[in-house]
């Protein structure tokens, strides 16, 4: 399905297949469209701002600019097979993609549904992990917390707004927890190597992620 997707696109107009798993209770949603800065956050706070709880994620980019992004959510735990909000949610997906509206506006709609940062009793603490020996060319940000609708697009919205471009992202959830890996680099396309911009980049995400 994505090697079809990825043949069929345009190169303009972006693409978006959503498809079932109801043995797993989820729906997966293939994006290809022209990649862009803050493409990632735009995906996952749609999908945050539709109450859609994103368990798995993968970007990849190819050669000539192109992003084939992979998200697995839930709807209050189930697929959206059947369920009418699945076309709402692709609709959503692609206004937001092609510029006719804004993940904030979506989030200001009474029907899309305010995300509630879940209050949960914590056990472990979050971290936030920084390593620059993984990848020859990326920073590597690994993130362990707790997880909760909307984790995915505070991550993404607060390293975009910090001038980071995501090159490469694993999500990944089980039971509550989240591991989140994220390879990084700044504007000019380099790792991110001072001890205080890591500092910085650090304590943004904590308190994006109410640490």
């Amino acid at each position: 399905e994505h090697a079809r997707t990825l043949e069929a696109f345009d190169g303009k107009t972006p693409a978006i297949v959503a498809i079932d798993w109801p043995e797993s209770g989820t729906t997966e949603f293939l994006v290809v469209c022209p990649d862009e800065r803050g493409l990632f956050a735009k995906i996952a706070g749609t999908l945050s701002a539709n109450s859609m709880n994103i368990l798995n994620a993968s970007i990849a980019t190819t050669v000539d600019a192109v992003a084939l992004d992979t998200f697995y959510a839930n709807y209050r735990g189930k697929s959206l097979r059947g369920d009418p909000k699945k076309e709402r949610v692709i609709a959503d997906l692609s206004r937001v993609l092609r510029g006719e509206t804004t993940v904030e506006a979506l989030m200001a709609e009474p029907r899309a549904g305010k995300y509630v940062r879940d209050r949960v009793s914590r056990y472990r603490p979050t971290r936030v992990v920084f390593d620059n020996t993984v990848s020859s060319r990326c920073t590597v940000v690994d993130i362990f917390t707790y997880d909760r609708i909307g984790l995915l697009y505070d991550i993404t919205s607060t390293l975009t707004a910090l001038g980071i471009d995501i090159a490469l992202s694993k999500i990944s959830t089980k039971a509550d927890q989240v591991a989140d890996v994220f390879y990084i680099v700044d504007r000019d396309g380099r790792k991110i190597s001072a001890p205080e911009r890591q500092e910085e980049i650090r304590q943004a995400l904590l308190a994006s992620i109410g640490a």
